[in-house]
């Protein structure tokens, strides 16, 4: 691994330019210059053979599973299969639905945290505002000096819930629920389950804490198995004194020093239904420029 400023400077040359792929062999080899061997591979094959082809990963982990490249998730894949999304350049696996969920849980989950290179790159390419400023108690949303001294190749972390949700929605997707850290702790194995969620960090959670709309959950390998139980015991609490390997709620704006996220694409999401600007996620934020996906 190394410096990622170019690679950073490349990327989001890239993006702002709509993914042209007369980019790509320049990333590629920026992707390689930090040994992200098979992320570089796959954007070769893309430039080459564009959506939808496929090679077998080779290193790691996940070794010797296929891999599909492309824009858009593959409509031919099966569960275990994996996808390099050409736009995001994340890994993803397509992991399917436990039976005690529904059929909509089944979905495409990324295979790593958010990296700092991929954040700060997002973080300059964005295009957002308040729409709403009732109970916004930080100065620093979306403010790339939080970011700017940390090393590239490392998860992001100290990352606001919004800006999570924001980054998510700008890539046309969705950070984690508890239902598919579930299914991925299930079905795959554990050094694979590692990658995706690092024991040492918390994630934020898609799903909102209803019984009170100022917190919000985040929860580990340790936690997310935790009941609705414990969270209204902790919803009761002041969170902050509770031991912070234990917590699975957060104040609203908070950030705390371990806090990063996953994304995940399920397979019920349309594109058109993601690709609409301006877009008001939330309470707070709207996002008036999306990723180049078409």
């Amino acid at each position: 691994m190394g410096n990622t400023q170019q690679l950073e400077i490349t990327y989001q040359h890239y993006l702002e330019q709509r993914a042209d792929k007369n980019l790509v062999t320049n990333l590629s080899k920026e992707l390689r210059r930090i040994e992200l061997v098979d992320e570089a591979d796959a954007l070769a094959l893309y430039h080459k053979k564009g959506d939808g082809a496929t090679f077998i990963w080779k290193t790691g982990v996940l070794a010797g599973k296929r891999c599909f490249v492309g824009r858009w998730k593959p409509d031919n894949a099966e569960y275990g299969d994996l996808w390099f999304d050409t736009i995001q350049l994340m890994p993803m696996i397509f992991l399917q639905n436990l039976p005690t969920y529904s059929p909509d849980s089944i979905c495409w989950l990324a295979l790593q945290p958010v990296r700092i290179w991929q954040f700060r790159v997002f973080l300059r390419v964005v295009s957002w505002e308040f729409w709403r400023r009732d109970f916004v108690s930080v100065q620093d949303c979306f403010d790339l000096k939080r970011f700017e001294d940390l090393d590239g190749t490392t998860p992001v972390k100290q990352v606001y819930w919004e800006e999570a949700c924001a980054y998510a929605h700008w890539f046309h997707m969705f950070i984690t629920s508890t239902i598919e850290i579930k299914a991925a702790k299930e079905l795959l194995q554990a050094s694979i389950f590692d990658q995706i969620m690092p024991p040492s960090y918390h994630f934020w959670d898609q799903d909102r804490f209803l019984p009170n709309e100022f917190l919000r959950v985040a929860v580990s390998q340790k936690t997310f198995n935790m009941d609705g139980k414990t969270q209204m015991i902790q919803a009761a609490t002041s969170v902050e004194k509770i031991d912070p390997e234990e917590r699975v709620l957060f104040n609203e704006w908070e950030n705390r020093f371990d806090i990063s996220f996953i994304v995940c694409l399920p397979t019920r999401a349309k594109l058109k239904e993601l690709n609409k600007v301006p877009a008001r996620l939330s309470e707070f934020i709207q996002l008036n420029n999306l990723a180049p996906r078409k």
